[in-house]
């Protein structure tokens, strides 16, 4: 992989300028005031709660271990909600079990697991 240099200051502000710019008048356009604040910009999100922006420019040899880390994390989410609704797959048949005992027959529940 070619090393690239690291961006010059003045390209960097130029650049964050731009970006802020952009990102201001779409908030803007959908009614969501801002205001600059020393590291970014506040978002009014109404009823007193706030949004915070901050852009950085980032070296281009980080990137790809943080896309990495955030496929690692998607994955570790969606392990986590298959295992809930597993469980909560498992707990609505145990119940239909139990209701049916009570009703004294035994019905057959296919949950597609």
């Amino acid at each position: 992989m070619e090393i690239l240099a690291k961006m010059d200051t003045i390209n960097a502000a130029a650049f964050r300028a731009n970006i802020y710019d952009i990102i201001t008048k779409a908030l803007e356009e959908n009614g969501m005031a801002t205001e600059p604040i020393k590291g970014g910009r506040l978002i009014d999100l109404g009823n007193s709660y706030y949004g915070k922006i901050a852009v950085s420019i980032c070296d281009p040899a980080k990137i790809e271990s943080w896309r990495e880390e955030y496929s690692e994390q998607l994955q570790k989410k969606a392990e986590r909600a298959q295992a809930h609704a597993d469980k909560e797959a498992e707990k609505a048949r145990k119940a239909a079990e139990k209701a049916a005992k009570k009703m004294g027959e035994v019905i057959p529940v296919d949950f597609g697991l």
